[in-house]
């Protein structure tokens, strides 16, 4: 049996996680595939598949969700869902969970692990999160890791695996599902503009986006018919030539941290 974790992250911390997730698992070779890298395709030749992406705004981002959409192959095929969040996951994964029934396949296994909070508006309002996850937090991805297995375990035996429904907390049951609606002006739709004084032509902002809306021609010009506010391009950009919603390079998350990337070292079998 083989398997693949197709995954979308902006920020780098997803992709951390995935990559020790994917070394965690020995029932079953999982391959870590990167969504802004590897177009859509038939998954048939994978006997499992495993999801993962950040909470965008208490949703599953733009990306992930027209990425699934497009895949084919899929009917029938068990899955697992690995949700990050920093502030708070909403009805993420519910949407995820639902997105993946519609495409026919069965999910057995979910989780929604709290981590840094990438989203500079949400930093500068003293929501960073820097000191998650916690032992709490990580003790119950733990958790979620050994169900995983041992789902596979049961896969590999010949048994089907039942379908897992996601729980979500009270007070993101209570959450509105569009928080753009609800407070536009903390995220409602933001203007990215370029500081051209200071951009030094690096071209760090064209490589984070996902959707090819940012080009260089020859400062940087982003197409806000593409843009989907993913914040990656600020989070990129170490000149401050980037401006968005007041902030001008201000409380960027630059990656995980080094205290993050030893929680979730690939090849260890449990983060310390």
């Amino acid at each position: 049996m083989k398997g693949a974790i197709l995954y979308y992250s902006a920020a780098g911390t997803t992709e951390l996680i995935v990559r020790s997730l994917a070394s965690r698992i020995t029932e079953v070779t999982m391959t870590p595939v990167n969504m802004k890298k590897t177009p859509p395709s038939d998954m048939s030749d994978y006997d499992v598949l495993g999801f993962a992406y950040f909470a965008d705004k208490l949703h599953p981002s733009r990306y992930f969700i027209d990425y699934v959409r497009a895949i084919t192959g899929v009917t029938g095929k068990p899955a697992f869902i690995l949700q990050t969040f920093g502030s708070t996951g909403g009805h993420a994964l519910l949407i995820a969970f639902d997105l993946l029934k519609e495409k026919g396949m069965t999910v057995f296994a979910s989780h929604a692990l709290h981590t840094p909070e990438s989203y500079p508006p949400m930093i500068k309002g003293g929501l960073a999160f820097s000191n998650h996850p916690t032992r709490r937090d990580r003790v119950r991805y733990d958790r979620f890791v050994e169900d995983v297995r041992s789902s596979l375990s049961v896969l590999q035996g010949g048994a089907s695996l039942s379908e897992h429904r996601p729980r979500i907390g009270f007070v993101a049951l209570l959450m509105p599902r569009d928080l753009a609606k609800t407070f536009p002006k903390q995220f409602g739709p933001k203007k990215f503009s370029i500081r051209e004084d200071r951009c030094k032509l690096c071209g760090a902002c064209v490589a984070g986006c996902p959707v090819a809306a940012v080009r260089l021609i020859p400062v940087p010009t982003i197409d806000t018919t593409l843009c989907q506010e993913c914040w990656s391009c600020y989070n990129r950009c170490s000149h401050g030539a980037i401006s968005a919603a007041g902030l001008s390079g201000e409380y960027r998350y630059t990656g995980p941290s080094q205290t993050l990337r030893s929680l979730f070292r690939i090849g260890e079998d449990r983060p310390r």
